[in-house]
């Protein structure tokens, strides 16, 4: 935690102004100009911080802007491809590290992967290989896929539909395997429910 507060000080923490620019360049249409900011508060921050401070926010305030500006509802997708095309260009911590996989997956019918992406990108960053599952996959293939890869746990993401019966369902698949529920319709349950990627990160340190 020390470590985390001295590196948070360390690094440029003007995000208002850098989320109002990347803002800026979504509605330019801009990707090039947005995907040079995103890598470099990336490069600036630890993973869980560039996703709680930055791609968070930056998801959720193009997504308010849908409610003023439709133009913006094209746009979106020029932020989460911008987004993931970012994630996906970072190395691996460490590949060699011994630890098992983690695997992530949707709740049908949810088809965004963006928070998913996030999520894989932190695992990754801790040492813990990740295997996403394709949108759509149902609570069996999950469940086959995580028994297949051995894997240290589920990671899913909840955001547009209410799936808590689903959710209980992965979870009783599971059986004692870790189970990490996160997203804006996560419920509680006899799993671990994670509002921040700071939280998750601390899980997986604690496996």
């Amino acid at each position: 935690d020390a470590l985390n507060d001295l590196l948070k000080a360390a690094a440029p923490q003007n995000d208002s102004a850098l989320l109002a620019a990347m803002v800026a360049d979504i509605q330019a249409g801009d990707a090039d100009a947005l995907y040079g900011k995103l890598e470099r508060a990336r490069a600036e921050r630890l993973p869980a911080a560039f996703c709680d401070d930055i791609a968070g926010p930056l998801l959720r305030e193009v997504g308010e802007y849908w409610l003023t500006d439709t133009a913006l509802i094209a746009r979106e997708h020029l932020a989460t491809a911008t987004l993931a095309r970012v994630l996906a260009g970072v190395k691996p911590l460490d590949r060699a590290s011994g630890k098992r996989p983690v695997v992530f997956g949707t709740i049908p019918p949810e088809r965004h992967l963006i928070g998913t992406a996030m999520a894989a990108y932190v695992a990754e960053q801790c040492g813990f290989p990740a295997i996403v599952v394709a949108p759509g996959a149902t609570v069996e293939e999950i469940a086959a896929t995580a028994a297949h890869a051995r894997a240290a746990g589920v990671g899913m993401s909840v955001v547009y539909f209410d799936a808590e019966h689903t959710v209980r369902e992965l979870a009783q698949a599971l059986d004692a395997l870790p189970l990490w529920v996160g997203g804006a319709k996560a419920a509680a349950g006899p799993w671990t429910r994670f509002s921040t990627m700071r939280e998750f990160a601390q899980s997986l340190y604690e496996l």
